[in-house]
């Protein structure tokens, strides 16, 4: 992206479709962080690298990084697939 639009193509389980981001500096940042780690970071690390980089309150940067999420440029890796036997226990679990 790196100054550019960004565009990628986003699947939300029915359609496919390209998707476009204008130039900004926080989600450039934020591509290049998870570059740097395979795709992959948990979201409270990503605000703590964006808080050492980003002049903005927590709030903030976690609104930023959920917009980044609402538009398909970044999305949740749950540790259970809706198909696995037993999927809801071990979600909840997870996320209690």
């Amino acid at each position: 992206m790196r100054g550019g639009a960004g565009i990628w193509l986003y699947f939300d389980g029915e359609r496919e479709a390209f998707q476009k981001i204008d130039p900004d500096p926080v989600a450039d940042f934020v591509v290049e962080l998870l570059l740097e780690n395979h795709g992959k970071m948990p979201f409270p690390e990503i605000i703590r690298h964006l808080e050492n980089e980003v002049e903005a309150t927590r709030e903030q940067l976690q609104g930023l990084v959920n917009q980044l999420i609402d538009i398909g440029l970044l999305e949740w890796q749950l540790p259970e697939r809706g198909l696995s036997p037993g999927w809801c226990g071990a979600l909840c679990n997870y996320l209690g």
